[in-house]
């Protein structure tokens, strides 16, 4: 009851979650043979523009978060 009610427990149940998430994503793009289903129509509907356009959002998107939260902890 006590580590559920510790500050600490969900961001580090959170960023084990995520470590175990990038091994996996690096082992299924090392080895996609593994994966159970087939992800080629993914690779053929989405142009290099598209794909840019979308990190360019996501790269925005973490700034902006990143920017707010960095100005809620200076006030």
């Amino acid at each position: 009851d006590d580590v559920r009610a510790s500050y600490w427990f969900i961001p580090a149940v959170l960023v084990l979650s995520a470590m175990v998430l990038a091994q996996a994503t690096v082992i299924a793009d090392r080895h996609p043979d593994l994966i159970p289903f087939q992800l080629s129509f993914l690779a053929t509907s989405v142009s290099v523009d598209g794909a840019r356009t979308v990190l360019s959002v996501i790269a925005q998107s973490v700034i902006g978060v990143a920017g707010v939260m960095f100005s809620i902890t200076m006030v």
